[in-house]
């Protein structure tokens, strides 16, 4: 039987970033698992937003936790390339969105309003705002807007990441700091102590210290095992890409971005499908349609690939943070926007894991919300 202080079920943007998170801040011997071989995963067909936008309207908590994520990411993004030599393709210019009616610029208003009013309670900011179209334009001025863009979003400090480039820093980085990496091995087993808790794989027979589950739609059957029903449930997004074109968006809006190479990238499809990862004609065409009322002269882009993952969604979209009842040494890591929010999963969440003292700033996001 082999020991570690710490294993890290799940070795994808939320595990690599807690694994990381731990081994620099010398927490012992990290082991992280992943059932699969490489990178193909929910990284893989995520628009890579490092972004704030309109997180936390049920919950100011969130609100807080995802604008301070994005204040952090030049320093982590930093620090990651530094640490690994790998480029991330990181831009921090802002995301925006098209506001193509007044009946969605309404909208747009009022949520806005409401976040900046919860902010204005908690003593926060949300540096978010609503441009008219000449402002919005003024933004992109080598992209004509199309005749229904009324005006658009902007959140200014936001921007996108090229994930796959990011998790490849991330176990890197981990790896060069004393951890250990093996991918391709799934758990069959987890049997929980009071000090040592036993993880069984294909392969090998583990004990640690303590556990930290996050191996996304994973986590279902791992913790059902357990007796803890985690409530989350599958999304399939779907994604467009161009062949390179110059540089024409300076950045990304919330279905439309360009990338540090050139292509462009249309998505993300919000759909009930289950866990079907195929693409659809009906859906490309619309996400298509979409872009190109936005900007018209997408509609002579040639594109070249399409792909979907599914996404790890929670009832109330904030992400769920807790322990096992009972075990206070087997950690619950779920939810969305794991791209957005790692830099606080390789921060706050480690401190929390180690110390084994819940933060303030996470104390909304238990389990226990969802009276399951």
């Amino acid at each position: 039987m082999k020991q570690a202080d710490i294993i890290v079920i799940g070795g994808g943007a939320t595990g690599a970033a807690c694994a990381l998170g731990l081994i620099r801040k010398k927490a012992g011997t990290v082991l992280m698992l992943d059932e699969k071989p490489g990178l193909h995963r929910v990284s893989r067909a995520n628009f890579g937003l490092t972004t704030y936008s309109l997180k936390g309207m049920n919950d100011s908590s969130y609100a807080e936790w995802a604008l301070q994520a994005t204040k952090e990411w030049a320093a982590f993004g930093l620090e990651l390339e530094q640490d690994t030599g790998i480029r991330l393709d990181l831009s921090l210019k802002g995301q925006g969105e098209a506001l193509l009616s007044e009946q969605v610029k309404e909208a747009r208003i009022k949520q806005l309003r409401q976040l900046k009013n919860m902010a204005d309670e908690r003593g926060s900011e949300c540096p978010g705002m609503i441009l008219d179209r000449n402002e919005f334009s003024q933004l992109i001025p080598k992209m004509e807007l199309g005749g229904k863009v009324i005006g658009g979003l902007f959140f200014p400090g936001a921007g996108h990441v090229n994930p796959l480039f990011m998790l490849r820093a991330m176990r890197k980085a981990f790896l060069i700091q004393g951890g250990t990496f093996i991918p391709g091995e799934s758990v069959m087993e987890i049997m929980p102590g009071r000090s040592n808790t036993i993880v069984k794989t294909s392969t090998q027979t583990y004990a640690c210290e303590k556990l930290v589950i996050a191996a996304g739609h994973g986590s279902t059957r791992l913790l059902g095992s357990l007796g803890v029903k985690l409530p989350i449930y599958p999304l399939r997004g779907q994604l467009l890409v161009t062949r390179r074109m110059p540089p024409l968006l300076p950045f990304p809006l919330i279905n439309v971005k360009q990338t540090t190479e050139g292509t462009f990238m249309i998505g993300v499809s919000l759909e009930q499908a289950g866990h079907d990862v195929r693409t659809t004609v009906s859906v490309m065409k619309a996400q298509a349609q979409k872009a190109i009322e936005v900007f018209p002269v997408m509609a002579d882009f040639k594109w070249v690939r399409s792909w979907a993952a599914i996404r790890v969604m929670t009832p109330d979209d904030s992400p769920i943070y807790d322990v096992i009842p009972g075990f206070k040494n087997i950690f619950i890591l779920a939810g969305h926007s794991a791209i957005s929010l790692a830099p606080m999963h390789a921060s706050i969440i480690p401190q929390w894991i180690i110390s084994g003292k819940r933060p303030d700033k996470i104390k909304n996001f238990r389990l226990g919300r969802f009276h399951v």
